[in-house]
C-alpha cells in the first residue's frame, strides 16, 4: 500500500501530461490563426483585383478587359477565392464592385447538416472615373 502512496505523491512526468493535455488546444489555435492569415491575404488579393479592374476600365472603357484583369489577379491566389461578379456602373465617373467567395480551408463543406459553411461571401467597391 505504501508503494502506491509514494507513487501518487511524485510529480515526475506531470509536465509531460499537462503538455499533452494542452496540445489539441494549441493545434486548434494554430489552425484558427492560420485561417485568419489566409482570409486576410485573400481580402488583400481581392482589393488588388478590384483596383486592377478599375484601372483597366478607366484607361480602356471596356468591361470585358476589366473583368479579365480582375480574374487574372484572383487566379494568382490559387483556389481560395471564387469569382462571382464584377459590376461597373456609370461613365465617365463609375463605381466598380467585385463579389467573391473566400474559401475556408479548415472548415468542411457540410457541418451538422448545414451546407456551404466553408465559404464567406465578400464584396468590395471603389469609385473612379474614365480617363479621356
Amino acid at each position: 500500500m505504501r508503494y502506491f502512496k509514494n507513487k501518487t505523491k511524485e510529480e515526475r512526468g506531470s509536465a509531460t501530461i499537462e503538455f499533452l493535455s494542452m496540445l489539441p488546444l494549441l493545434l486548434f489555435f494554430t489552425l484558427v490563426l492560420f485561417q485568419f492569415l489566409i482570409v486576410g491575404y485573400n481580402v488583400i488579393v481581392t482589393q488588388s483585383a478590384l483596383n486592377e479592374a478599375s484601372k483597366v476600365y478607366a484607361t480602356t472603357g471596356n468591361y470585358e478587359e476589366a473583368k479579365m484583369a480582375a480574374q487574372d489577379v484572383l487566379s494568382t491566389s490559387g483556389n481560395n477565392i471564387i469569382y462571382k461578379n464584377l459590376d461597373i456602373v456609370g461613365s465617365p465617373e463609375f463605381s466598380t464592385s467585385l463579389k467573391v467567395e473566400l474559401d475556408l480551408i479548415f472548415v468542411p463543406e457540410t457541418v451538422f447538416g448545414i451546407k456551404n459553411l466553408s465559404t464567406i461571401p465578400f464584396e468590395k467597391s471603389v469609385q473612379s472615373r474614365v480617363i479621356e
